[in-house]
């Protein structure tokens, strides 16, 4: 009988690694099955506006503008000389980081 005692502990801790490889295994997510939105998806074909060209063509922020084209346009100012366009939203968040910044907007000049 001590035997026995002595072995069902081992009996158990060798069952347990088991039991938690089956935990995880019912955790793993099923994989979806391919159905016919997934071919339209590699065609191109019902690409969301998320895709779509974003900011202003004239910004010079260019792929990191976040303005559109509906925004108004600001010149850079640098000691009295014109500099760069940008969009309003973009000139408005380098101006909140840097106050002492000053721009002209395109359609006074």
């Amino acid at each position: 009988e001590d035997d026995k005692e002595y072995l069902e502990p081992q009996a158990k801790a060798a069952a347990a690694p088991a039991k938690r490889k089956a935990k995880a295994a019912a955790w793993v997510l099923p994989v979806a099955e391919e159905n016919e939105n997934d071919e339209l998806a590699e065609d191109g074909a019902g690409e969301d506006q998320a895709d779509a060209p974003t900011g202003h063509p004239e910004c010079t922020s260019a792929d990191d503008c976040i303005g559109g084209l509906d925004c108004r346009l600001v010149r850079h100012l640098h000691k009295g000389q014109a500099g760069d366009l940008y969009c309003e939203p973009c000139w408005e968040s380098f101006c909140s980081r840097n106050p002492n910044l000053q721009g002209q907007f395109a359609d006074e000049e």
